[in-house]
């Protein structure tokens, strides 16, 4: 997968949740202002939800890279796939702090298909 998104991603400004990756730690950035030129943001779902292709989203690094980035990419382990969206709100912890959300909808994405952790 890393070689996938090196190749997909080379020349573009990449941030990511996730270490392994090798791209810019969104960790790193403290000021939201930093991220204005991102082209793409990579990170880790909790669940997603077949019936509608929801994903989950939780305790979120800089909450607003999801939504100034170009291009947002989830990876997403198939076995967390749940089949609807009655099962979803089974697994969610509604008492949590923080910032959650379930991403829905058609977006500009980078899209991974068959490319699973």
């Amino acid at each position: 997968m890393e070689e996938y998104l090196d190749k997909s991603c080379e020349g573009l400004n990449v941030v990511s949740t996730l270490d392994e990756l090798g791209f810019v730690n969104i960790k790193e950035i403290k000021n939201p202002h930093d991220l204005k030129d991102s082209d793409v943001a990579i990170t880790k779902g909790k669940f997603g939800v077949a019936e509608n292709g929801a994903i989950w989203l939780q305790n979120v690094e800089n909450r607003a890279i999801y939504f100034i980035a170009k291009k947002l990419v989830i990876i997403l382990d198939k076995s967390s796939i749940i089949p609807t969206m009655h099962e979803a709100y089974e697994r969610i912890d509604f008492s949590q702090n923080g910032f959650v959300f379930l991403s829905v909808g058609l977006q500009r994405q980078l899209i991974l298909s068959n490319l699973w952790l």
